[in-house]
């Protein structure tokens, strides 16, 4: 960090040090503010990453398996078998996460009104 004295004068005859920062710090003692381009760029390269990862477990897992559910029985690959689960777990995640956001939602709401 690189800073400067600059005299300053004030009434009196003697000289009062003040310090100022050079221009390059002064930029890296506050952060960047978040965007919503930056946001929606990390979650387009999260779902890119995940979805390779996902493309790579369902052609690695191309053996069959049987599945029993119930009633239900079948046959099927296991990559087949673990991209339903995920997509079950993502889904129940979804439905968590809005009936929070809508507690939320209505306790502001009421803040607001009183």
């Amino acid at each position: 960090m690189t800073s400067h004295a600059k005299p300053t004068h004030r009434d009196s005859n003697a000289p009062v040090f003040a310090v100022v920062r050079a221009p390059d710090t002064i930029a890296a003692d506050r952060p960047v503010p978040r965007s919503r381009a930056g946001s929606a760029w990390m979650g387009l390269v999260s779902a890119v990453v995940i979805t390779m990862a996902l493309a790579v477990l369902m052609l690695q897992n191309t053996a069959r398996v049987d599945i029993s559910f119930l009633w239900m029985t079948g046959r099927t690959s296991l990559g087949l078998v673990v991209l339903i689960a995920v997509f079950a777990a993502v889904l129940m995640t979804l439905c968590l996460v809005t009936v929070r956001i809508l507690q939320l939602r209505r306790l502001l709401k009421r803040r607001s009104n009183h």
